[in-house]
């Protein structure tokens, strides 16, 4: 705020009578004041919005002319003569927010204007000399605009009786906590929940993204990554800058603090660059940006998923995402009726044990958090799980079956199942039940072979004797 009073103080000092002793009522000046007569007109542009705003101006104080070649300024219907007097009396304590709350029936002046896409300002047009106070009402709720009173004073022309004045360029001072975090890549059913939820895999890279606000006159912002246990950063090098969707070059910009495997990392703007001007004074780099980065699922996480949050300067209490993991759960029955269809009171069968496996010919096995075990499941009463090591994202995944239940043949084929954000319960039947408690084949030099070899033999000696009757009898 006090480098706007010092600037108005500057443009006021233009105001002849006013640099003397800020004398604003009729009674100070020298003659019987007379409209300012004066025909040329300036533009306000005010910068530092957001597309969808809208800008409306009110004139404070008209400038009437004197004819000592003074000037009194002459405030407007809606707005209270002490009050403006306080704002500009470097000593009071009166803001420009306190003139725009007293501004009762005040009428705008001239049309408001709301800023197209693209755009970050508006343009007024046809101004004359006075003070002038800009309200915007912000498309975003999320954003406030410090009301501004912008001084239009005219400037005696040395050696003549003309008078003029210049173009006003505002940057606007806001406050915002515009802070919002999404997932972007690297976990499935993002684009269903707007990014704040996602599934993935122990392993998994997950791509984080953050849009935030730079305000014109900032000198500081600091954006601060905070990960949970399980979930670790990748590195700077994954770190990118966009403004309008085009990368932003961090050299002289931003500066990244946090190794590839810290659980947490800060990103430094640049205070020069915060506070480039261009040559009418406004901010270069104001804006709204939006930042990527990486971070590493890894073995530490749990089923109950892991978060990332994000704080900002301007936003302390910062936006959280989180990244989860599903399970499912299988029933292994007799399918007594042959229907392929699980019926209340066919057997549930114990024994049967799978593998998971990401393909169909079963050649990319699926492993647990610790990627060196795989994912098994055996059935005790019909039933299995994937347990708490098991960090499965959502898919279609495959189970072979690599020992089958007492009685019952293996399943040969490879059973797919897809497993959802809710996981899924999956009812496997029999595949060529044997419909009794199974055959005990003969073992190597058991019974079995003796009987078998004796039966031999008596068709070999009744074919010998066949032969040898059927020559005699030829």
């Amino acid at each position: 705020m006090a480098h706007i009073k010092n600037r108005l103080r500057g443009l006021l000092a233009a105001f002849v009578a006013l640099v003397a002793a800020l004398a604003i009522v009729p009674g100070v000046a020298q003659a019987e004041p007379t409209p300012w007569t004066g025909s040329e007109t300036k533009t306000i542009t005010v910068s530092n919005l957001q597309p969808g705003d809208v800008v409306t101006l009110y004139k404070v104080a008209d400038v009437q002319l004197n004819g000592d070649n003074t000037t009194t300024l002459v405030i407007q219907t809606g707005f209270e003569q002490s009050t403006v007097d306080a704002y500009l009396d470097a000593a009071g304590s009166e803001t420009a927010q306190d003139v725009w709350g007293d501004r009762g029936d005040a009428t705008p002046f001239g049309n408001a204007a709301t800023v197209q896409d693209g755009q970050t300002s508006v343009t007024f047009s046809n101004i004359d000399a006075g003070l002038y106070l800009v309200d915007v009402v912000p498309a975003d709720e999320s954003v406030t605009y410090q009301p501004t009173i912008v001084a239009m004073s005219p400037v005696a022309v040395d050696g003549t009786t003309d008078w003029t004045f210049d173009d006003a360029y505002i940057d606007l001072k806001k406050t915002t906590e515009t802070l919002d975090k999404k997932i972007t890549g690297g976990a499935v059913e993002f684009e269903q929940n707007g990014g704040e939820l996602g599934y993935a895999m122990v392993g998994d890279e997950v791509t984080f993204q953050v849009t935030f606000e730079i305000n014109a006159n900032q000198s500081e912002f600091v954006l601060t990554d905070t990960m949970s246990t399980g979930l670790t950063f990748t590195g700077a090098e994954d770190v990118v800058l966009y403004k309008n969707g085009q990368p932003v070059s961090a050299e002289g910009v931003y500066a990244v603090t946090g190794n590839e495997g810290a659980q947490s990392f800060t990103v430094t703007f640049d205070t020069d660059w915060l506070q480039e001007k261009n040559t009418n004074g406004t901010s270069v780099n104001a804006g709204t940006y939006t930042i990527e980065y990486k971070g590493l699922i890894t073995p530490a996480a749990t089923l109950d998923g892991v978060t990332n949050k994000v704080t900002s300067t301007n936003n302390t209490e910062g936006d959280t995402v989180t990244v989860d993991f599903v399970g499912f759960d299988i029933v292994k029955y007799g399918d007594a009726n042959k229907n392929n269809t699980y019926e209340e009171g066919e057997d549930l069968l114990t024994g049967a044990e799978f593998a998971l496996y990401y393909d169909e010919e079963c050649k990319h096995a699926v492993y647990k958090k610790d990627g060196t075990t795989q994912v098994t499941l055996q059935t005790v009463n019909g039933e299995a799980s994937t347990d708490a090591d098991t960090l499965l994202k959502p898919g279609t995944y495959y189970l072979k079956e690599t020992a089958a239940p007492s009685g019952y043949q293996i399943v040969i084929n490879p059973i797919e199942i897809k497993v959802t954000t809710e996981g899924g319960t999956f009812y496997i039947p029999n595949v060529a039940s044997t419909d009794h408690e199974g055959i005990e084949l003969p073992t190597t030099g058991g019974m079995g072979t003796v009987a078998l070899t004796a039966a031999g033999v008596v068709l070999v000696a009744g074919a010998a004797a066949f032969i040898v009757r059927s020559r005699k009898e030829n």
